[in-house]
């Protein structure tokens, strides 16, 4: 059985160079490398006013919301979603993930597949990549 604890991730901080409201902080714990064979977990926190920018996904997401307020923005919709609330975010459709609200928003993905590439519309730093795949993360 793999088991993680969401409170132990040591979370990455990712920001966008361009625009200074794109700044979150995420971990994959589970992906194909780390053992999973049909499905990949992604934990983010977005700080007030923050945003995890507009990106793809090559498979279906399920984003939870664990904590806080967050807008979606999914291709032409937008909602806003409290703690408690999901969203089904289509392969392939552009998306983005802002916090409005006054306190951190924490949210987990569920991927239908072990290995996803995501490609954000501006680059992440660091590295100052656009396209990111887990099937190149460590096993953990």
């Amino acid at each position: 059985m793999i088991t993680v604890r969401l409170d132990s991730l040591e979370a990455t901080e990712g920001w966008s160079a361009s625009d200074a409201t794109q700044r979150f902080r995420s971990a994959f714990p589970l992906h194909a490398s780390a053992g999973t064979h049909h499905t990949a977990v992604v934990y983010f926190e977005i700080d007030p006013g923050g945003a995890l920018g507009t990106h793809t996904d090559s498979v279906e997401e399920v984003v939870l919301i664990l904590d806080g307020t967050v807008v979606v923005e999914l291709g032409t919709e937008r909602g806003e979603l409290s703690s408690g609330s999901i969203a089904l975010v289509p392969a392939m459709v552009p998306h983005a993930v802002r916090n409005p609200g006054s306190t951190v928003a924490r949210c987990v993905g569920f991927f239908s597949g072990a290995r996803v590439v995501t490609t954000f519309a501006d680059a992440v730093m660091p590295p100052g990549l656009r396209t990111f795949d887990t099937g190149h993360l460590p096993a953990g």
